[in-house]
């Protein structure tokens, strides 16, 4: 079957290795576009030292270990990363549970449970692990992020309150009770500090919608941390960096020393645990983010090189004295709007933290701690996403879910929250995925064309996504089932509805062909679900719709008994997927069960707004008529589905009128109960 798995893998390792990135694909050149890289690349870096420094403080690490991570895992991802403009650096979605390693065991083990947490990753990389993401539903991660930004929150209180000479606690719930119980001595100019940063944050924020704010605020509160260390200026005097971390100084390229105790069987597993809650997160952030910057980009990014970029950049970083690195979303689209396009873009930013970071480091010792603990508290606030916040508090099933796993994301750790969030969402959703169904019908005009259901298997979200990376070899596969199996028509018909392979092969397109049907109307799928609408399906039907042949969707949601955030998240993509490749979405049979959850969405009221909200297709068939249509266009992957039935169609015709040729369609009018 070609060599052994291991040896496969490691081939399509090393072709992984090889730059490269679908998403960019109009950028092919390194040095395309020199000037606006070198522009996007300095202007993120300036932007990433304060975030980077302010996490190291909320990790309980040094503020140089999170300019270290900048360095190196920026450097590392932009070399190998799967998509050219995505910014790792150390995030406050892992700040949480780097703190609770460094408050159990010292700052001095971060590295190295940033370096088992790597390679922890890459055992994820190589299992295909990562693609169990689609196990965890919206309810689970908003409550995540929710259990994260209190932990951020909270643990800022000391630093917003001017209370600073206390210890540190490995509990949260300890640490929340330490700082209450000091509370009576609050200093109000900290306070007065700590809200006016706040303030000016979500001003400027309105103002200027992009990070470069952040460069004059951190600008004012060093000139202010720096005047009130001078005698007789300011009649306070203002806690700083300097104040907590005495002596800042920074070495990028110093390795650090483990200790013996460290890899003693009992300690080590519990960092390996400790680890496994980072690369888990670390992971998890790394698909959504790479979703999320693919609905942004209108491009397809590769995940799976993603994901082995962070695992061998968190390794690097670890080697060098850094912590836990994985993609920050907010950065990499500030990286995108400043014109990053290419790889080189973001090795100048790396290079840039580093020159930075030596000329700038030590005078940031003069930062206030008010200012710090007001960045760091908008931070955790704005992880929160509002709007599926609202989604999910619509159902009380996944309001409850989504409280349990934030009380035990505070409480135990992370990874258990996720787990028990899966476990619960999967208790009641593998039983309804099994009453999902989904029927295909090509229409033109009153004749339905074809006609066939498409699978809604767990197995095919996990092990036959159509990326292309299967779990099991195209040739070992073939050793279990030796015996070609005919396809019937209905299934080569989905084969070319899904999958266009003549329009990708570059195979030229005969003239737009005549077919059975009305010839006044477009060529539509009509994509009728049935059953819940919910986490577990919704991967599946943006994966289907990666390769579509037919320029017009209709999406029928008269027989969808459920939908959850997910499932809204999921239509959403579909509509801007099948937008950025000049293809049209239209919806009907939006029913009052389900209504309310559309309610508010942006991509439905611009559905609304353009008329593509439909009663029925025979009702409202006269919107795709072709002269009336707006959209006229027909593409070249439709031409070659078009010419499929009208093959297909000739070769039934040709066959003798008593018999129907074998594997030919049945045209035929739409049925009132079709």
């Amino acid at each position: 079957i070609g060599g052994s798995p291991v040896t496969q893998e490691w081939k399509k390792v090393l072709g992984i290795l090889q730059p490269h990135c679908a998403a960019m694909a109009e950028a092919n050149s390194l040095f395309s576009s020199l000037p606006q890289n070198i522009i996007s690349g300095v202007a993120v870096a300036i932007v990433n030292i304060p975030f980077s420094i302010s996490i190291g403080v909320a990790s309980d690490a040094l503020p140089s270990m999170g300019c270290v991570t900048c360095f190196w895992a920026g450097l590392i991802c932009s070399i190998i990363g799967g998509s050219p403009v995505t910014v790792v650096s150390p995030t406050i979605g892992l700040s949480g549970i780097v703190s609770d390693t460094s408050l159990k065991y010292g700052v001095d083990v971060l590295p190295l449970v940033a370096m088992i947490s790597g390679f922890i990753s890459m055992i994820i990389f190589f299992t295909r692990m990562d693609r169990l993401a689609v196990f965890v539903p919206g309810n689970t991660m908003q409550g995540f992020r929710i259990a994260v930004a209190l932990i951020i929150a909270c643990n800022q209180i000391n630093s917003a309150l001017g209370l600073d000479n206390f210890p540190r606690h490995p509990s949260f719930i300890d640490n929340v009770v330490e700082n209450l119980s000091h509370i009576g001595e609050t200093e109000w100019q900290a306070v007065v500090i700590f809200v006016s940063f706040c303030l000016g944050q979500v001003v400027l924020n309105r103002l200027f919608p992009s990070s470069f704010w952040i460069i004059f605020l951190v600008g004012v509160g060093i000139l202010s941390g720096y005047l009130s260390d001078v005698e007789g200026i300011f009649p306070y005097k203002i806690r700083t960096l300097d104040s907590r971390y005495p002596g800042l100084s920074l070495s990028l390229f110093s390795v650090p020393t483990f200790q013996a105790a460290w890899f003693e069987p009992s300690t080590f597993f519990d960092l390996c645990s400790e680890a496994l809650s980072i690369s888990v997160v670390a992971v998890l952030q790394c698909v959504i983010s790479s979703k999320i910057l693919d609905r942004i980009t209108n491009t397809r990014t590769n995940q799976r090189q993603e994901v082995l970029g962070i695992s061998l950049a968190t390794v690097v970083s670890g080697l060098f004295g850094g912590i836990p690195a994985s993609s920050a979303l907010a950065r990499t689209i500030f990286h995108i709007k400043c014109g990053a396009t290419t790889r080189l873009s973001g090795i100048i930013s790396a290079f840039s933290v580093f020159a930075l970071s030596l000329i700038f480091l030590p005078y940031f010792k003069y930062f206030p701690l008010p200012c710090l603990a007001s960045i760091l508290v908008l931070a955790a606030f704005n992880m929160i996403d509002f709007e599926e916040l609202r989604l999910v508090c619509q159902s009380k099933r996944h309001l409850a879910i989504m409280v349990v796993v934030s009380v035990v994301c505070i409480t135990v750790n992370p990874v258990s929250g996720i787990v028990i969030g899966i476990l619960l969402s999967l208790g009641k959703g593998a039983f309804m995925e099994a009453k999902a169904w989904v029927l295909c019908k090509i229409r033109r005009g009153d004749v339905i064309l074809t006609k066939f259901n498409c699978n809604l298997e767990i197995e095919e979200k996990i092990f036959s996504i159509q990326s292309g990376n299967k779990f099991f070899d195209k040739d070992m596969l073939m050793c279990f089932n030796s015996q070609p199996v005919a396809k019937s028509f209905d299934q080569r018909a989905q084969d070319q509805v899904f999958v266009s392979h003549d329009a990708k092969s570059g195979a030229p397109a005969k003239k737009t062909p005549e077919i059975p049907g009305d010839s006044r109307y477009q060529l539509v799928l009509e994509y009728k679900l049935g059953g819940p609408m919910n986490y577990l399906t919704a991967s599946t039907h943006i994966n289907r719709f990666a390769d579509l042949a037919v320029d017009y969707v209709l999406f029928n949601l008269r027989h969808v008994t459920e939908i959850d955030v997910d499932g809204i998240t999921a239509l959403d993509e579909l509509v801007a997927k099948l937008e950025a490749h000049n293809k049209y979405a239209f919806f009907c049979g939006i029913h009052r069960r389900i209504r309310k959850s559309f309610e508010h969405c942006e991509f439905y009221e611009k559905l609304l707004e353009d008329k593509r909200i439909l009663t029925g297709y025979k009702q409202d068939k006269d919107v795709f008529l072709k002269d009336g249509a707006p959209f006229q266009h027909v593409s070249d992957a439709q031409m070659a589905l078009q010419n499929f039935l009208l093959d297909v169609h000739v070769a039934s015709n040709g066959a003798s009128s008593g018999a129907k040729a074998e594997g030919s369609p049945g045209w035929g009018a739409d049925a009132p109960n079709a």
